[in-house]
């Protein structure tokens, strides 16, 4: 059972005590999500979410549009207009007095996004249904560039520029008084969702530091150094649960000395399971060395600890606060400072490039445990961007050509074999936008259909007016235009 497929299940049995599944659906992918719609009255979405001069939806056969009326661009006098911005750094925002950014759905299929009234000099983050119905205005304190749901969908995060800073808030559509809470900061700053319902994240902020952040708290969120040490400065990581259910965190880690001659070092990717140290590791019978060198493993000071009962005091103190004691699994070695990874939603496969030059690489977990001479599949592309399908069985990646062109290409984990689809030129918007911080945005949009069996993207065709296009996953699949936009999503349901 995947990670989306286990937290529609832990909500299932949550809200309805007594609920079950048929034993022949019973790990059949969607099956949880499913029932659980189906309890709550959820109406499953199916839409398509769309960018362009307005923000609409549209169902998957190009029909039913709808324009979001509420948040439509207000074009500013010809007096107002800054050319400079426009021109110099291609910015079509500087033509409107009122404009939006970065829709993103929820998890339910309502969605959130960014509206910006420049007149007014104010910003706010606009909750509406698929239907383009206001549900919630939010004001903030600065202009979001990236909004993420929890997995659950009764809260969602925003990313926002400071002085000097990039400030994490969250906002809980449960509270009494909805609005915008800071409750971190940092930059870079790139962070992942538990795959819970606790409001708990963990962050990778200034390329220095793994933290943990419990955004239930709000402004008085608390924070847990969990690794104070360098990695890779542009590497989201990846909290999500594995077909047992365990938690499992994906993250970079400065690794191994590449040479003797130089301090360089290589930039590794680790998976870590939360454990009990007293359950996993027996610390109580540790010597006072062991317990300093687990210590400084976890990123806890050792400087308030002086004695063997004085380690064992804070660790028993540590865990009373929920503290996360994490072990670490070594997957691979990158390249000083780059290594790009997005695990599939099941966290069985891991796709990663281990430098910009190099192909697109595929490691599954299950035959890397069985096989010490395990060597991962290699993907013939070398890619600027790849995506999981919901359901874990196809890679959708960008392939690089040497003309304006990208090409969609597939890899089915299932045939175990890779092909290629639709040649397309892509909108400035996904190359600026989202595919320079892919393994973020991998987080909290989806290209693909809920069933996994098609994607939506748009071409920019004619250097003008760019289309939204619909193509299947199977090979030989050719592309259907549906409508015009800059960038397309697809609902999660």
């Amino acid at each position: 059972m995947g990670d989306m497929e286990s937290l529609w299940k832990s909500l299932a049995l949550k809200d309805f005590r007594y609920c079950r599944i048929d034993e022949k659906e019973e790990g059949v992918f969607g099956a949880w999500k499913n029932l659980y719609m189906r309890l709550s009255g959820y109406k499953p979405v199916n839409r398509i979410l769309v960018s362009d001069t307005q923000l609409y939806t549209i169902k998957p056969d190009g029909s039913d549009k709808v324009i979001f009326e509420a948040i439509t661009p207000t074009p500013k006098p010809s007096s107002r207009i800054n050319f400079r911005e426009f021109f110099q750094f291609n910015d079509q925002s500087a033509l409107y007095q009122q404009s939006f950014e970065q829709p993103t759905w929820s998890p339910h299929g309502d969605v959130a996004v960014t509206k910006i009234d420049r007149k007014g000099r104010k910003s706010s983050v606009v909750v509406l249904t698929s239907r383009g119905e206001v549900l919630h205005e939010i004001f903030t304190k600065s202009v979001p560039f990236y909004i993420y749901w929890s997995p659950d969908g009764s809260r969602f995060s925003l990313l926002s520029n400071a002085p000097m800073t990039i400030l994490l808030s969250a906002v809980d559509l449960e509270d009494e008084e909805i609005e915008e809470k800071v409750v971190d900061e940092g930059r870079p700053y790139f962070y992942s969702w538990s795959p819970d319902v606790s409001g708990r994240m963990i962050v990778h902020k200034s390329s220095t530091t793994l933290a943990y952040v419990d955004a239930s708290m709000g402004e008085q969120a608390t924070k847990d150094v969990l690794l104070p040490r360098d990695f890779s400065s542009y590497t989201a990581p990846f909290w999500m649960k594995n077909n047992r259910g365990e938690m499992e965190i994906f993250h970079a880690i400065e690794g191994k000395s590449l040479s003797p001659l130089t301090n360089k070092t290589s930039t590794d990717l680790v998976v870590c399971k939360m454990v009990d140290p007293f359950l996993h590791h027996n610390v109580q019978k540790m010597n006072l060395a062991e317990l300093e060198s687990y210590f400084i493993s976890q990123g806890i000071s050792t400087k308030d600890c002086d004695d063997y009962k004085s380690y064992l005091t804070k660790l028993k103190r540590l865990m009373e606060e929920g503290h996360m004691f994490l072990d670490r699994t070594y997957l691979l070695h990158g390249d000083v400072g780059f290594l790009l990874f997005v695990p599939s939603p099941n966290t069985r496969m891991v796709a990663y490039q281990l430098s910009a030059n190099t192909n697109l690489k595929l490691l599954d977990r299950d035959k890397m445990e069985l096989d010490p001479n395990y060597t991962p599949i290699t993907i013939d592309a070398k890619a600027v961007g790849f995506f999981w399908s919901p359901n874990s069985r196809y890679l959708l990646f960008l392939r690089s050509t040497n003309t304006y062109y990208i090409t969609w290409g597939i890899y089915d984990t299932v045939l175990e074999k890779q092909y290629f689809l639709a040649n397309f030129n892509p909108t400035d918007t996904l190359l600026d936008n989202y595919l320079p911080f892919m393994s973020q945005y991998a987080q909290n949009i989806q290209f693909f259909s809920p069933d996994s069996r098609s994607f939506v993207y748009c071409d920019n065709a004619d250097g003008e007016d760019s289309l939204v296009k619909i193509c299947g996953v199977e090979e030989g699949s050719v592309p259907v235009t549906i409508g015009r936009g800059k960038f397309a999503t697809w609902s999660p349901v």
